[in-house]
């Protein structure tokens, strides 16, 4: 079996035009995601509007601040008072879960803010 992949000029593999598939845990991340935050986020790879939460698709966010924003409910972004306040109730989504929704949402964030 071969495998097709277009080079560059330069003779460099160009990038697939297709994004990455998501793993089992980020699947179930998003799944998660909808269910539980997408009612007041608007997260474009999780197809959500919300309407009070911040819109994670302009906050360049990892792993450990999400998790942190689960576990204490807000987050760095939150009404600009550094996680301290806000509507967003804690451990929404505990374990595991939490865990698989801070994966998606650390892989799909691509904002140009800093947390």
């Amino acid at each position: 079996m071969t495998v097709s992949q277009r080079t560059s000029q330069s003779g460099a593999p160009e990038p697939g035009g297709t994004e990455q598939p998501l793993s089992p845990s980020e699947q179930h991340g998003r799944e998660l995601f909808v269910q539980h935050c997408g009612s007041c986020h608007t997260f474009d790879a999780a197809g959500t509007i919300g309407q009070i939460g911040p819109q994670l698709d302009d906050i360049a966010i990892n792993e450990a601040d999400i998790l942190h924003a689960i576990r204490t409910g807000g987050g760095r972004h939150s009404h600009g008072a550094g996680g301290k306040t806000g509507n967003m109730p804690r451990n929404l989504v505990t374990g595991k879960d939490a865990q698989d929704v801070a994966a998606f949402v650390a892989a799909n964030a691509s904002g140009s803010s800093t947390p």
